[in-house]
C-alpha cells in the first residue's frame, strides 16, 4: 500500500513561498514502472486557490498523490492521462473523499503548470 499514514512525508518549507522541498525519496509503482521522485524535489502540495485552503489544504491527506502528480507533469513522465489516473489511484489509497479529490483535480488542471 502507497499510503502508510504512519509515515510521514519529509518537506522543508522554502521561505517566502508556498513551495516545499521533499526531504527523502518517494516511490511509486505507476502501470507497473516505478517511479523515484527524488529528495530535492520542489511541490506545492495540491495546487489549490488560496480561497479553498480552509477546506482543502495543499498539505492534507492527498499529499504523497500531489507529489506525484506533480513530478510526472514537471518531468513529461507518461501521459497526462496516466498521471491523472495515477493521482487518482494513491488518492484513493489515502482515503482522499471522492468528491474533493475531482474539485482537487479540477484546480489541479486550472492553476498547475507542467512540461506536456
Amino acid at each position: 500500500m502507497i499510503c502508510n499514514q504512519n509515515e510521514a512525508i519529509r518537506l522543508e518549507p522554502i521561505f517566502g513561498e508556498y513551495n516545499y522541498i521533499l526531504l527523502e525519496p518517494l516511490n511509486y509503482n505507476v502501470n507497473n514502472e516505478v517511479i523515484t521522485v527524488p529528495s530535492g524535489f520542489i511541490t506545492d502540495g495540491n495546487t489549490l486557490p488560496r480561497f479553498l485552503w480552509s477546506i482543502y489544504p495543499p498539505l492534507n491527506k492527498a499529499l504523497r498523490a500531489a507529489i506525484l502528480h506533480d513530478y510526472m507533469y514537471d518531468n513529461a513522465i507518461m501521459t497526462k492521462a496516466i498521471a491523472d489516473d495515477a493521482y487518482k489511484k494513491v488518492c484513493r489509497e489515502c482515503g482522499v473523499n471522492k468528491r474533493m479529490m475531482y474539485i482537487a483535480l479540477f484546480f489541479i488542471h486550472f492553476f498547475g503548470k507542467g512540461t506536456y
